[in-house]
């Protein structure tokens, strides 16, 4: 059985201990269309639709979740140019705040241990991913964790480069699966 703040993102329990006290696994499928801009950030209800979005030029339909739902997903300030990256803060349970900060949402009783994030980058605006995109999880706090998209490995033409991602052009295929543990 699911905790309530978490029953829109998980599978399952890992260990079915009485109290409701076992480990989830978070499972996140969206696609992202990039921004070259800061403080862009989006809520999404655990039914998986997207409610809110802000920033400059940011709109609810930039982001398409395919699986799960109950989280924010933040790019933080000043990370996104066209050659260097893209780093996210992803924060699972209470979705009423726009932007939850980094582990500041006690009242959600959740905590992330782990999680593994793959990105593919669709470069020219069209249906396929193009590129597949080096990522890091570099920061695990609270309910939340955060991760950074690096320049393609591969671009089109076969040559890594710089401005290779678009403003409202390139869309970024996310793939998330993290371990969550209840804290009560």
């Amino acid at each position: 059985m699911a905790i309530d703040a978490t029953s829109g993102f998980t599978l399952g329990g890992l260990d079915s201990a009485p109290g409701g006290n076992s480990a989830r696994i978070a499972v996140l499928q969206f696609t992202l269309e990039f921004q070259e801009q800061t403080d862009v950030g989006y809520t999404v209800r655990e039914d998986g639709v997207v409610t809110t979005a802000v920033g400059t030029n940011a709109a609810t339909g930039d982001l398409t979740v395919t699986t799960g739902g109950g989280f924010t997903l933040k790019q933080l300030a000043g990370s996104a140019t066209g050659d260097v990256k893209a780093e996210y803060l992803v924060s699972f349970g209470d979705i009423a705040t726009t932007y939850l900060t980094m582990g500041a949402d006690t009242t959600q009783n959740i905590t992330v241990v782990g999680a593994h994030v793959s990105v593919g980058a669709d470069l020219g605006g069209g249906t396929d991913v193009d590129a597949v995109c080096p990522v890091a999880v570099h920061t695990i706090s609270g309910n939340s964790f955060a991760f950074s998209v690096g320049q393609p490995a591969t671009a089109p033409d076969q040559i890594a480069a710089t401005n290779d991602f678009t403003d409202e052009t390139t869309d970024l295929v996310v793939s998330i699966m993290a371990f969550i543990k209840p804290t009560n």
